[in-house]
């Protein structure tokens, strides 16, 4: 379907190019914590041999078109991961134990010589769209659109052949007391010069008293555009893809329509897809294979808010101390400023760091010029808290 169907086609090739258009990042464990370098180097040099974008838009093909998706471990002299390589799911079996129901091994068969070559489960990487009558193969989303699929097959057909005929619908032509042989030159003259797309608008002239009917209705009386249409949407559906991604409009459409569109499409199509090859690479990969478990992988996030937006933001967050100066120099590519490490507030009487905060509260506090100095009183033996001694 993937092949014959431009919509399904379409739909695939949208996602997976959605999935990766934003490339991956490798992030510690713990987010409080640094990232381990050596660990993330590591991982990033396997990544960048195997030409990990590319294998991943290839995954997530697989994933959508057969449900299933490959990976073949290549390793190299030190135990760790050399490279990594897509195997095309319908060449992969798998050999299941079926007392423990564990996979006990992988078996590819070529396609040219129909060779065999089976591989430790540790070989291979595994990713799956769950089935919930399957625990060990993954369930395609074509499954559900065999139907659909066919009956937009048969209609595209219906389409060739309509404008093969001079777009002219079934006619019937009644040659009334015509011979044998007047019918017979009036078929060959129809043949030649009636039929295909070539003689479109010819006059048309019949020996004899014919007369021409209608025998089918037409694409329009059929409602065959709207047809059509209501099957891509059961694809889109399927997909979970929304109809205006590839190009279709809505009458209600709006630029903040369109924003809130894209947002939910990221995070209810793009983001459970990704979670699935992001689970298996760090549980399967990540830990078991490469034995590194401070470091994670995953998609890098994509920010559908617009530049002024995005700056308005960092804007409010410098405002009220959440961001330091630096922090948004950084995000917006600008080198680190001196001083810009502190993070500020704004008050009635200007900026305030935020480390003075909580002491310039209390009775007789003095700001100083200096934002890591401490706040010093009038009184050193005024009570702190609120009136007369007590607790604020």
């Amino acid at each position: 379907m993937y092949k014959q169907h431009p919509i399904v086609r379409a739909v695939v090739d949208k996602i997976s190019r959605t999935a990766v258009a934003t490339g991956y990042q490798l992030v510690p464990l713990d987010s409080a914590a640094d990232l381990n370098d050596a660990n993330a180097k590591k991982i990033d040099l396997t990544f960048r041999r195997s030409k990990i974008i590319s294998l991943l838009r290839q995954t997530y093909q697989d994933l959508l078109i057969y449900g299933d998706a490959f990976w073949y471990i290549l390793p190299a002299r030190d135990g760790v991961p050399f490279q990594f390589y897509r195997i095309a799911p319908q060449q992969v079996n798998l050999v299941i134990d079926t007392e423990t129901r564990e996979v006990m091994s992988y078996i590819t068969r070529d396609p040219k010589n129909g060779r065999e070559t089976q591989y430790e489960p540790n070989e291979f990487l595994h990713f799956k769209i769950a089935d919930p009558d399957n625990d060990f193969y993954g369930l395609s989303p074509l499954e559900s659109l065999g139907s659909t699929v066919a009956q937009d097959l048969f209609a595209q057909t219906y389409n060739e052949s309509f404008f093969a005929n001079s777009a002219q619908t079934g006619i019937v032509f009644n040659m009334k007391n015509a011979s044998k042989e007047e019918v017979e030159r009036n078929r060959e003259f129809l043949k030649k010069e009636y039929t295909s797309a070539a003689n479109a608008h010819k006059p048309l002239l019949l020996e004899g008293d014919v007369e021409v009917s209608k025998s089918v209705s037409s694409p329009a009386e059929m409602q065959f555009i709207e047809g059509r249409r209501q099957l891509t949407l059961e694809i889109l559906a399927v997909f979970d893809l929304p109809y205006t991604k590839l190009g279709g409009t809505s009458d209600s459409a709006n630029r903040s329509q369109s924003t809130e569109n894209d947002k939910t499409y990221r995070t209810e199509t793009i983001q459970p897809l990704q979670s699935i090859v992001e689970e298996v690479i760090n549980e399967n990969l990540l830990i078991n294979t490469f034995g590194i478990e401070d470091v994670l992988f995953e998609h890098k996030e994509v920010d559908t808010r617009d530049e002024e937006t995005q700056m308005k933001l960092y804007i409010d967050g410098l405002t009220h101390g959440l961001y330091d100066l630096n922090y948004v120099r950084k995000q917006l590519g600008v080198a680190p400023t001196e001083g810009g490490d502190i993070s500020f507030f704004q008050t009635a009487t200007g900026l305030l760091p935020v480390s003075q905060a909580f002491m310039t509260a209390q009775p007789g506090a003095q700001i100083t010029n200096d934002p890591v100095a401490p706040v010093n009183t009038n009184d050193a033996t005024a009570p702190v808290g609120g009136r007369d001694g007590q607790p604020a």
